[in-house]
Parts: C-alpha cells; sequence; structure tokens
C-alpha cells in the first residue's frame, strides 16, 4: 500500500471516528431528553416549574398572577366567591397540564425517532473505522 493510500484511509478512520464521537453526544442528548420527557408526561406536576406551582397552589397566588380572573367582568372592583376562584384555578391548572402533557409527548416521539436512528449512524460509522484501521494492518 502506497504512502498516499494510507493517509486516504487514516483520513477516513479519523472522519468516521468524529463521526462516532458526535453520533454519542447527540445519542446521549436524545436519550436524556427521553427520559425527562417521559416523567415530564407521566408526572406533570412533578416538574412543574416554581412559578407555575406558586400560580395553582393557592386562590391568592392565583389571583396575584392572572390579571382580572378573581374580579366580575365589567366590574373591577367586585371579588369573585372562593368557590368560584377555586373552579377557576383548577380549570387553569387542568389546562396546563394537558398542555404539558402534550408538549412532552411529543419531544418524546422526537426522541423515539431520532435515537435509533443516531445508533445506526454511530453503527455505520464505527464500521467504516474499522475496517479503515484493518486495511491499514493495524491490531490493537
Amino acid at each position: 500500500m502506497s504512502s498516499e493510500q494510507k493517509i486516504q484511509k487514516n483520513n477516513l478512520e479519523r472522519y468516521a471516528m468524529r463521526v462516532c464521537f458526535i453520533a454519542i453526544l447527540f445519542f446521549a442528548y436524545f436519550i436524556g431528553t427521553g427520559i425527562y420527557d417521559f416523567i415530564k408526561y407521566s408526572m406533570p406536576d412533578f416538574l412543574m416549574s416554581g412559578a407555575q406551582y406558586e400560580k395553582f397552589a393557592s386562590n391568592d397566588g392565583y389571583c396575584q398572577q392572572v390579571f382580572g380572573a378573581c374580579f366580575v367582568s365589567g366590574n373591577s372592583g367586585v371579588r369573585l366567591p372562593d368557590e368560584a376562584i377555586t373552579a377557576k384555578r383548577e380549570a387553569a391548572l387542568k389546562s396546563e397540564t394537558v398542555g404539558s402533557k402534550h408538549n412532552a409527548l411529543v419531544s418524546l416521539f422526537w426522541s423515539i425517532i431520532f435515537a435509533p436512528i443516531t445508533f445506526v449512524v454511530w453503527l455505520m460509522h464505527w464500521r467504516i473505522g474499522t475496517k479503515a484501521r484493518e486495511s491499514q494492518g493495524v491490531t490493537d
């Protein structure tokens, strides 16, 4: 094998190993986000931000963060009864939870699609790199 062919094989091996490294990073990212999204879908209240938690924890917190939610429409000086505020707060919490679960499910779907694709890319380039190394006569 000429020195030029060795250099080409060496460059091919380097390229393949670089792609493998990047594929491992992407694979770890997709697995990590997939686990996070699975937890977020399973327990949306668990991963709720502090601001969201304070907003839905009590009627007072809800009234402070949602402008006009606690007053009778058309008359900003009259506050709704506590039962009505609680019902609005619980409906808003349910809507927030449904939206959070939907977003987590969509993100989980993409992670489930891209993780195997990344694995296949890694596997193909790993084989390219090992064949380039074997063709140089290098064995470790």
